[in-house]
């Protein structure tokens, strides 16, 4: 994960993510704060629900 935000932090000042709920722990604990809740509902009624994440560059570019 280390190496991957320091590609991503090269070229842009913050990392993007959508989040499951069994990972937003994980992302949490990395430094990312939850920007939204997203809700969408499936084919067959039931609702896939995840979070939009944001990890800022701690560092200018």
């Amino acid at each position: 994960m280390d190496l991957l935000e320091d590609m991503v932090f090269r070229k842009y000042h913050a990392v993007h993510i959508d989040a499951s709920f069994p990972a937003e722990s994980m992302y949490l604990k990395r430094g990312y704060k939850i920007k939204t809740y997203e809700k969408i509902k499936t084919e067959g009624g039931d609702y896939l629900c995840y979070h939009t994440m944001e990890k800022t560059a701690r560092y200018n570019l």
